[in-house]
C-alpha cells in the first residue's frame, strides 16, 4: 500500500513539473520570444527551481550572450569572497620619518555619498610628511573592448589604484557661474568658457588628452549636476587633488621601492554600503574597482586579468559553460555568458551567503534600476539589470504569490527595437510567473 501511494505521489510530482514547464513554454511564447519587438533578436531564458533542484525551463540557455551589467553578479560574488567586511582605503608605512601611502583600488575615498571617511581622517591627522606611491598596477585605464570615445561619459571613469572623488569632476551652475568639485580644477584654470558649444542647458566637455574642461552655461537654468571623468595620469592628478584636499603637501613618487611586508591598512567604508550603490544603480566604476580590490587582497597586485582567471580556476571552475569574462562592469562586448551561467552564479550566492543579505543588495520592484518596473512585485523580485546598445538582461530571484521560489536569467541580444519594449516584454513574462496562474 505504501509503495502504491509513493508511486502516486511520484506521478503527481512529475505531472506537476510537466504542467509547470508547459505553462512556462506558453508564457514565453506569448509574452517574450514571439513579441514583434524581439522578432530579430536573440533571446536566452533559464529558470531554476531550488525546491526541486532542477531547471524547469530553458530556451537557448546554453547559448552565449553579451550580458552587459549582468557581469556585475560575478564581480559581486568575487568581492564578497575576498575583500572582507570593509574596503581598505589606503595602505601605509613609515620610513625615515616619512609616511608612504598607496591605494588598494578602493573607490569610496572622498566620494560624497560616503560621509564617514576614516582613511582621509587618518591622513589629515598625521603630522608626518606624506609621499604617495603606487602598488604593482597591471591594468589599463579602460577595460578590454570599452568604447574609447565614451571618455567624457560619467559611466566610464578611468580605473586607478587610488581613485579620489570617483575619478569624476562634478559640475553645476549657480548664479550663472560654473561650479566644480573638487575645486582644484577651477583654482588651476582648467575650466574654459566655450560659447561654440550650442546648448540650452549647461554642458561640459573635457579635452580627450588633458584635464581641460570646456563649458557653456546655456540659456536655461538647471539644477543638473554633470559628472565628467578626469585624467588620473597614473596617480599624478591623485597626488595633487589629495594635497589640495588635505591642505598640506603630498609628494608623488610612483615607483618607490618599499618592503612589501611593512604595509599597514586603514579601512574606509562597510563593503555592503558600497555594494548597495553598485548594484542599485549599476555603478560601473565601483564594479571595476571591486575586481581591483580583490586582486590587491590576493596578490598585492592590481590586475583584473589575474583575479578573473583566479576565480574561473577556483571558485567558478564548475560553471556549466566556461564564460569569456574580461571586466568587472560589463561595459565590454567581449564578455560572453550563458543564461545557465547567470543562474549558476545566483545559486552560488544563495548557497554561500544569507538570502536576506543578497536580497537587500539587489534592486526590487520600483527601486534602483528597476525604478520604473515591477512595482506590484516589490519584495517578490530581486534582480540585476543590464543594458548596452541593442542588448538587455535581467537575472535574479523571484517568489510567486503562492510562495514558489525561482532563480531566473533572461539575456536578449541584437534587439533593434527600443530597449524599453524588450524590458516590458520581460516584465510581462515574469509577471505571469509571479501570478502563478
Amino acid at each position: 500500500m505504501n509503495y502504491r501511494y509513493l508511486g502516486l505521489f511520484s506521478s503527481f510530482i512529475m505531472l506537476s513539473s510537466c504542467s509547470t514547464t508547459h505553462f512556462l513554454q506558453k508564457n514565453a511564447s506569448a509574452n517574450l520570444t514571439n513579441q514583434p519587438c524581439l522578432k530579430h533578436a536573440y533571446v536566452g531564458i533559464c529558470i531554476y527551481d531550488p525546491a526541486q533542484n532542477k531547471y524547469i525551463y530553458e530556451h537557448d540557455a546554453d547559448k552565449y550572450f553579451t550580458p552587459a551589467s549582468n557581469t556585475k553578479l560575478y564581480t559581486f560574488f568575487t568581492g564578497l569572497n575576498y575583500i572582507g567586511d570593509s574596503t581598505t582605503g589606503i595602505q601605509y608605512q613609515v620610513q625615515n620619518d616619512t609616511m608612504y601611502i598607496r591605494g588598494t583600488g578602493d573607490p569610496s575615498l572622498l566620494q560624497p555619498e560616503f560621509k564617514q571617511q576614516p582613511a582621509f581622517d587618518f591622513l589629515k591627522n598625521t603630522s608626518l610628511p606624506i609621499v604617495f606611491t603606487n602598488p604593482v598596477y597591471e591594468n589599463e585605464i579602460f577595460g578590454p573592448g570599452w568604447s574609447w570615445d565614451d571618455y567624457n561619459e560619467d559611466y566610464q571613469p578611468e580605473r586607478a589604484a587610488m581613485p579620489l572623488y570617483g575619478n569624476v569632476a562634478r559640475f553645476s551652475v549657480k548664479d550663472n557661474q560654473i561650479q566644480v568639485m573638487p575645486e582644484w580644477f577651477a583654482k588651476n584654470d582648467q575650466l574654459q568658457l566655450d560659447t561654440s558649444l550650442h546648448v540650452r542647458s549647461f554642458y561640459v566637455h573635457r579635452e580627450k588628452d588633458q584635464n581641460l574642461f570646456r563649458y557653456n552655461t546655456g540659456s536655461e537654468k538647471s539644477q543638473y549636476i554633470q559628472e565628467v571623468p578626469f585624467i588620473v595620469s597614473k596617480g599624478a592628478t591623485t597626488a595633487l587633488l589629495l594635497s589640495d584636499t588635505l591642505h598640506k603637501p603630498v609628494l608623488y613618487e610612483p615607483d618607490k621601492s618599499l618592503p612589501e611586508n611593512n604595509w599597514s591598512s586603514v579601512q574606509n567604508v562597510p563593503l555592503d554600503s558600497l555594494f548597495k550603490h553598485m548594484m542599485y544603480r549599476s555603478d560601473n566604476f565601483y564594479a571595476e574597482q571591486t575586481d581591483q580590490m580583490a586582486s590587491m587582497k590576493l596578490f598585492d597586485t592590481i590586475s583584473t586579468y589575474k583575479i578573473i582567471h583566479y576565480m574561473l580556476a577556483n571558485k567558478l571552475k564548475d560553471l556549466p559553460d566556461p564564460p569569456k569574462w574580461v571586466d568587472g562592469s560589463g561595459l565590454s562586448r567581449f564578455n560572453l555568458f550563458t543564461p545557465i551561467d547567470m543562474v549558476t552564479i545566483l545559486r552560488k550566492l544563495s548557497a554561500e551567503y544569507p538570502q536576506a543579505r543578497i536580497d537587500s543588495l539587489l534592486p526590487t520592484g520600483g527601486k534602483g534600476t528597476l525604478y520604473y518596473l515591477y512595482h506590484d512585485m516589490a519584495g517578490y523580485i530581486f534582480a540585476k539589470t543590464g543594458s548596452l546598445s541593442h542588448d538587455v538582461a535581467l537575472s535574479g530571484y523571484l517568489t510567486t504569490k503562492k510562495g514558489n521560489h525561482y532563480i531566473f536569467s533572461i539575456l536578449i541580444n541584437h534587439c533593434v527595437c527600443p530597449l524599453r519594449d524588450a524590458r516590458l516584454a520581460m516584465q510581462s513574462f515574469l509577471h505571469a510567473i509571479w501570478e502563478d496562474k
